[in-house]
């Protein structure tokens, strides 16, 4: 006898989120970022604390410059890491770094070129950047920028390697890693670090030259591999100095603001573009005539479909919306909205809040002239004109001018969000071997934990459950979810009683097979034969593990049509009763198409069907010694 085994195994491969690539992801609302971003530190000794929920003026040792800043604080804890104005950095405890002075950037740095020194102005309004150094914990890229402009020859972007272990935790600058050159090209003053789409950042540039005129941007790429010194280049539409860069929270769009060069005096400069966060590259640049004179900062909305700018109209420099959810030039320049008049410089959205820089004296942006400095915010930034909330002098201060707030500090994707159901089994048998579960997807050098506690990279077991694996190479995490169901099923067998077969132990389910093939409606624990053939039962347990019964084969099932016996069953079809005409006493059984046992009487000859339903069913007529002497159709009326 042979065992048919019926074991089901099911492999499903479905992400539940989907890659971090996702164009709808606000980069800018993870916990690590707004972690990341929580102290800001900028000129004139100033700073904004938002660890305890709402900003909080501190003092720094920044004391001089006017813009150019960058701070980054712990992305777990939200604790100051270091900061820097492009020319100098200082640790947690406003200390200059061991080796955090006389970095080539941003105010008043001498640079060396090949024809020997070359002064540069005071300020680049972007001038120092950090980014994290992708997969390698405590460690950072301190970028610095000086720009061309008026009386600057050309620019350079200049990096330098930050390690936080150094100088006894308190962090300093690599040596031998110190202002690197990455760039001599002519520069703007424009400089943003955007997510990309797999674990990895963008440095984005602009690059300026007076002569032609230059609307290029250059999209620095930053991986595991460290920082690829051949960037992507895409082609704008102004040609901007002096100029700032944002990015939307999805990523999606950027938008430059600067002083039109080769326009005719009183003509502005202003442009959104779309950006491809896969491939860096800018495209459907857009230009949008603004005031009369230049724009300073911008900033998109958390939804993504506002641009506020500091437009320009000397003496003024007034904050106004644009709604850039119709992406054309038309349209984007006729929703200009006036949001208030002043002079307002910078501005940076934090959680869901536009905070912007204003100042009570022009001066403070032609020279070093102090003035007294207020912040504001944009409550609810994502709504049209003044519905935005603009409130005035939102935060108390104890500094007295700055012009800009410091670059944001943009993290790569966390793998957080990479969940997978990995398997989804109903496994019947061989767990006394065990089964070993795999992760699904190869990182080198990844740290694992089950949910059983172990840190192997493989899980060996032995009964159903629902198990799950977290692992992490640094940059990348990702937790596959195993679900196994099933057990040992007992192997059915079949007792016999007279015609009728019968499932050895009850099962939630069960279906009959003749020469191996289904008995249609064969579905009950009892199936009664009416003919010779090999019958098996398959059941299904609790556990939807499924089982089949060895062969029982039946031989003596007989019907003796030739024996000289006369039959007349009537009525047929029938309401009531049946009646069986023949010379001897019979025994009879009713059953119904798919072999279930209705009625069943002995030495009669007359049948009720009174409690039967309409239909057709089976009526077998026996002799006392039990051969089969006729089967017949019977309809139930």
């Amino acid at each position: 006898m042979t065992t048919l085994k019926i074991t089901l195994s099911v492999l499903f491969l479905s992400l539940i989120y989907c890659c971090p690539a996702t164009a709808q992801q606000a980069f800018n609302k993870t916990e690590a970022y707004l972690n990341a971003n929580k102290v800001w530190v900028f000129g004139d000794s100033g700073g904004l604390d938002f660890r305890s929920g709402v900003p909080v003026s501190i003092k720094t040792a920044m004391i001089h410059g006017t813009g150019g800043y960058s701070s980054v604080s712990d992305t777990a804890t939200g604790d100051l890491l270091f900061y820097s104005d492009g020319t100098k950095c200082w640790n947690a405890q406003h200390e200059l770094m061991p080796n955090g002075d006389t970095l080539f950037g941003n105010s008043g740095t001498l640079y060396l070129t090949p024809s020997g020194v070359s002064p540069f102005g005071r300020s680049t309004m972007q001038g120092s950047l950090i980014v994290p150094v992708i997969g390698d914990t405590g460690k950072y890229y301190l970028f610095s920028l000086n720009n061309e402009g008026q009386l600057r020859p050309n620019g350079a972007l200049f990096y330098n390697v930050i390690d936080m272990s150094l100088d006894n935790g308190k962090g300093d600058i690599v040596p031998g890693m110190k202002n690197i050159l990455l760039d001599s090209s002519n520069l703007s003053e424009a400089m943003i670090a955007i997510p990309g789409n797999y674990c990895d950042i963008w440095v984005l540039v602009h690059a300026l030259d007076r002569t032609v005129k230059s609307n290029v941007y250059k999209a620095y790429h930053i991986t595991a591999a460290g920082i690829d010194p051949v960037p992507v280049t895409s082609t704008g539409e102004i040609g901007s100095w002096v100029g700032m860069m944002a990015v939307s929270p999805d990523r999606q769009y950027i938008a430059l603001t600067g002083f039109k060069l080769g326009a005719p005096a009183g003509v502005g400069g202003l442009e959104v573009a779309r950006f491809d966060p896969a491939t860096g590259m800018v495209s459907n640049a857009i230009e949008l005539q603004t005031a009369a004179f230049g724009t300073f900062a911008c900033e998109f909305s958390p939804d993504n479909s506002k641009l506020y700018v500091s437009d320009f109209i000397f003496p003024n420099m007034d904050l106004v919306q644009f709604d850039i959810s119709n992406y054309t030039q038309m349209a984007i320049t006729a929703s200009r909205e006036l949001i208030s008049s002043g002079l307002f410089s910078d501005m940076k959205l934090y959680n869901d809040t536009i905070y912007v820089l204003s100042q009570t004296a022009v001066g403070s942006y032609l020279s070093s002239a102090k003035a007294a400095l207020h912040i504001s915010a944009i409550t609810h930034p994502d709504v049209s004109g003044t519905g935005c909330n603009f409130t005035s002098n939102t935060i108390a201060h104890n500094f007295a001018s700055t012009i800009t707030f410091p670059n944001d500090v943009a993290l790569p994707f966390s793998g957080e969000t990479f969940n997978t159901q990995l398997l989804d089994t109903l496994h019947c048998a061989g767990w006394s071997q065990g089964l070993t579960l795999n992760p699904g997807t190869a990182l080198p050098g990844a740290e694992y934990t089950w949910s059983n506690g172990t840190d192997s990279s493989s899980l060996n077991v032995t009964q159903a459950g629902v198990y799950w694996v977290r692992y992490s190479d640094r940059c990348v995490t990702r937790t596959d979810t195993f679900r196994l169901a099933g057990g040992t099923l007992v192997q059915p067998g079949i007792t016999v009683n007279g015609y009728d077969l019968s499932a050895s132990q009850p099962y939630p389910a069960y279906q009959w097979l003749r020469n191996d093939t289904v008995i249609h409606g064969a579905t009950n624990r009892v199936f009664t034969v009416t003919e010779n053939a090999k019958y098996r039962v398959a059941v299904t347990d609790e556990n939807g593990c499924s089982d089949t019964s060895e062969v029982y084969e039946v031989k003596n099932v007989q019907v003796a049509h030739g024996l000289d016996i006369p039959f007349a069953v009537y009525p047929n079809p029938s309401r009531d009763y049946v009646y069986i005409e023949t010379s001897q006493p019979v025994n009879i059984q009713v059953l119904g198409m798919d072999g279930r046992l209705l009625v069943a009487d002995n030495d009669v000859k007359k049948v009720s069907v009174q409690n039967l339903s309409p239909g057709v069913y089976l009526l077998h007529i026996r002799n006392q010694a039990g051969i089969l002497l006729k089967t017949e159709k019977l309809v139930k009326e």
